[in-house]
């Protein structure tokens, strides 16, 4: 690995460059290459290339959080004398989008103002429609139903001119949503139903999923319950083929739909839907089944949420460690898929009217069982967690050889976390070493991919 790394640093800093992006393509996940190809472009004055690549990875900054490094990118592309307009203007397009991200709106309207003068100014189409979406997030995020659906329509026509049929797509889903908001159904089952054929058009089949479920919940508010259970069920199937998240809201709808149906009736729509698979194991309970691991599951519910809101890192950790070692027979892995039984249970609590946070039960108890280790990390104080960090990646830099780097790492699970490579390339930044810092990359993912001894003993 040394030797690999030496001859890396060898290399023209664009040549190096191209290296690292091509790691970062065949990973598909690898932040840390990206931001040290885009440094390395900037060093060697690609200031368009440099460009194109931060906002490249808008997506996945979202994705994991990291506003302070994505406002960090786009505030250097607008300072930069050498950036082109187009990327400036697609900048502060994104900085709208972190401010909003933030619930700072007023600083995201003149974002968006900037962009779209930017963006009308070079005639660039898709990058006015892009604004005129944003805006109408933000308008739907003020609750300005009216406002946000005269922008999603001029976006809409927007990329519809552009043959963009999956924005497009997209545009229509918040449309149908709107007009359900409003009661217009007829509308609403308009929109609907041309998102699902936008989708399928481009061959999005988790759009055209999505466009499903909302069929089906269209459908069940007008009373048509078979139609329900029919887009519902198709929706799910999908979800399920690829594991998206999107199946625990579509299991958790299909639940409330076998509590507000007969039995019969539901397996009836469920067979003609699914060409008579069998139900989802944990739909096929009964509420008698149930019933004996309610209390137990609300009370480790209680805890998980307290423990993520507390203030305390001690008792996170302590819970985190107590969540690994759940016992093979514990009620929650003894059925056929915890967030199965999670989106389950927060819907028959919804239906009994039990004083429970059944949403919270759903989303923050599923990511607590699944990815407590991240999470613990996560709600911890940002400042405090944010130089721990720092410290620990400086001591790991510093270790004098890779024995000792491998003792800091098993003793701080922190510098595992997802923020620890944006962290270490933030780092590289500000003291524009590189070399120091590049070996530590793809070690860190070496060890979150394959366990820490196995990424060490391959060194």
């Amino acid at each position: 690995m040394q030797e690999d790394n030496l001859q890396k640093e060898q290399r023209h800093p664009l040549q190096l460059a191209e290296w690292y992006l091509a790691q970062s393509k065949q990973t598909g996940h690898d932040l840390g290459a990206a931001l040290a190809a885009y440094a390395l472009l900037r060093s060697a004055g690609a200031a368009e290339q440099a460009a194109a690549l931060a906002l490249s990875l808008a997506e996945q900054l979202e994705r994991l959080g990291l506003y302070d490094l994505w406002e960090q990118l786009c505030e250097e592309l607008l300072i930069s004398s050498g950036t082109p307009d187009r990327y400036a203007a697609e900048a502060q397009r994104q900085l709208g989008m972190i401010a909003a991200a933030r619930g700072a709106y007023a600083s995201a309207r003149e974002h968006y103002r900037l962009a779209l003068l930017q963006f009308q100014q070079q005639r660039d189409r898709y990058g006015i429609a892009s604004v005129q979406h944003q805006l109408g997030n933000l308008a739907l995020l003020e609750r300005d139903y009216a406002r946000a659906t005269t922008l999603y329509r001029a976006a809409a026509s927007g990329f519809r001119s552009l043959d963009d049929n999956y924005v497009w797509g997209s545009l229509e889903l918040q449309l149908g949503t709107l007009a359900l908001i409003r009661g217009a159904h007829q509308q609403a089952h308009a929109h609907y139903e041309t998102a699902h054929g936008l989708f399928e058009a481009c061959g999005d089949q988790l759009g055209a999923a999505r466009a499903l479920g909302q069929l089906g919940i269209l459908a069940r508010k007008q009373g048509r319950m078979l139609d329900a259970v029919s887009h519902t069920a198709h929706a799910y199937q999908i979800f399920q083929q690829f594991q998206a998240a999107d199946r625990e809201k579509a299991l958790r709808c299909l639940a409330e739909l076998r509590a507000e149906m007969a039995t019969e009736m539901f397996a009836t729509a469920w067979a003609q839907a699914t060409g008579n698979q069998p139900l989802p194991a944990l739909l096929a309970r009964e509420e008698a089944d149930l019933e004996p691991i309610i209390a137990q599951i609300n009370a480790l519910c209680d805890e998980v949420i307290a423990a993520l809101q507390s203030a305390d890192r001690t008792r996170r950790e302590a819970f985190a460690a107590q969540l690994e070692t759940l016992a093979p027979d514990h009620p929650l892995l003894a059925l056929d898929g915890a967030s199965d039984f999670i989106a389950l249970l927060a819907a028959w609590l919804r239906g009994k009217q039990v004083d429970t946070q059944a949403e919270a039960l759903q989303s923050d108890f599923c990511l607590a069982y699944k990815r407590m280790a991240e999470r613990v990390a996560e709600a911890s104080d940002q400042q405090d967690t944010g130089e721990d960090l720092r410290r620990q990646l400086l001591a790991l830099v510093s270790a004098p050889g890779w024995q000792e780097a491998q003792q800091l790492i098993e003793a701080h699970p922190i510098l595992l976390s997802p923020s620890a490579e944006a962290m270490l390339i933030l780092m590289a930044t500000e003291q524009n070493a590189w070399e120091r810092f590049a070996p530590y990359w793809g070690l860190l993912e070496r060890c979150r991919e394959i366990g820490i001894a196995a990424a060490f003993a391959e060194l």
